[in-house]
C-alpha cells in the first residue's frame, strides 16, 4: 500500500471509521479503539490468522504501507466515498469535493456521483453535466454492480431518505431541477417525483412520474415509480388512473404486496364512488 492510501486510512481510523472485508479472499478488520491500532486478517482457505496491534501511529503507518490486499483497496475506496458524503451532508464542499477526487483517482468511479451532486448543490449545471457523464461511463463498466439501482436514483434515493442528513425533500427537489437542466434523466424524475409526492405537491409529483415510468430506468425504480404514480394519483381522486399504474406495476412484479394493496385501496374507492 502506498504511503498515502496508509496515511489516509489512519486519519479515518481516527475519524472513528472501521475498515471491515469479507469475502472468498478471507476476512479482514482495521481499527483504531482507545488508543491503539489493531489489524486482524484471515484467509481462505483457514490458514493462521494474522494479526497485529500497536499504539504507536508510525509503527501502524509503516506495517499498513507492507501491506497488499485488494480487499482492503476496495474498502479504502468505500470509505473515502462515505467520509466525503458525510461532508457533503453538512455543508462543507471543498472537503468533500477533495475526497471524492482522491477516491476517483483510487479507482473508485462511483464517487463522480458525488461530484455531481455536489454541482447541483452549489447550482453549476455544466459541472453536473460533465460528472453525470463520466459517472454513467463508469457504470457501463461496473455493470450489474449497480442493481437493482438506477446510475444516479441510488444515490438520490439514499439523499432523500436522510442517509447523509441533507435537509431531505427541498432540498433534493431543487438539486433534482439543476440535474434536470444538465441532462433528461428518467431516474432524476423519478427522485423529484419522490420529492414532490413527500412535500404534498401532488399535481408536480404525478407530471413527474408519469415521465419517468416509461424512459430508461431499472425493473425495480420502474415499479417504486409505478407504485408512487398510484399513490399520488389515488390521493387526487383519480382511482381509475391509480389503479391502472398499479396494474402496469404488478406486470412487472406480481406480488408485490405494496402495489397488491394499492390495487385493493383503487378498487375499494371505485366501489365507494
Amino acid at each position: 500500500m502506498d504511503s498515502e492510501r496508509a496515511e489516509f486510512v489512519l486519519e479515518a481510523m481516527e475519524a472513528g471509521y472501521t475498515f471491515g472485508y469479507a469475502g472468498k479472499e478471507g476476512t479482514m478488520t482495521v481499527k483504531h479503539d482507545d488508543g491503539r491500532y489493531s489489524f486482524y486478517e484471515a484467509g481462505d482457505p483457514n490458514p493462521e490468522p494474522d494479526s497485529f496491534a500497536t499504539t504507536d501511529r508510525t509503527e501502524f503507518l509503516r506495517f499498513l504501507e507492507n501491506r497488499s490486499h485488494s480487499g482492503f483497496e476496495r474498502s479504502i475506496e468505500v470509505a473515502s466515498c462515505s467520509l466525503a458524503f458525510k461532508d457533503l451532508a453538512v455543508g462543507r464542499l471543498p472537503e468533500a469535493r477533495t475526497k471524492l477526487e482522491r477516491a476517483i483517482r483510487w479507482g473508485a468511479g462511483h464517487a463522480a456521483a458525488g461530484l455531481t451532486l455536489a454541482a447541483a448543490i452549489t447550482g453549476d449545471v455544466e459541472e453536473a453535466r460533465r460528472h453525470l457523464v463520466a459517472f454513467d461511463d463508469h457504470v457501463g463498466r461496473a455493470g450489474s454492480r449497480y442493481q437493482p439501482f438506477g446510475p444516479m436514483a441510488v444515490f438520490l434515493d439514499q439523499l432523500l431518505d436522510g442517509l447523509y442528513e441533507l435537509p431531505r425533500y427541498q432540498q433534493m427537489r431543487d438539486v433534482c431541477t439543476r440535474l434536470l437542466s444538465a441532462a433528461e434523466r428518467a431516474d432524476v424524475y423519478y427522485a423529484r417525483g419522490f420529492a414532490h409526492e413527500q412535500l404534498g405537491a401532488l399535481d408536480d409529483a404525478v407530471a413527474d412520474l408519469e415521465r419517468c415510468v416509461d424512459g430508461e430506468l431499472t425493473s425495480t425504480v420502474r415499479v417504486l415509480a409505478w407504485l408512487r404514480l398510484g399513490w399520488s394519483l389515488l390521493e387526487l381522486g383519480k382511482a381509475e388512473e391509480a389503479l391502472s399504474a398499479a396494474g402496469s406495476g404488478l406486470k412487472l412484479r406480481a406480488h408485490d404486496p405494496q402495489l397488491l394493496q394499492l390495487r385493493e385501496d383503487c378498487e375499494r374507492a371505485l366501489a365507494e364512488g
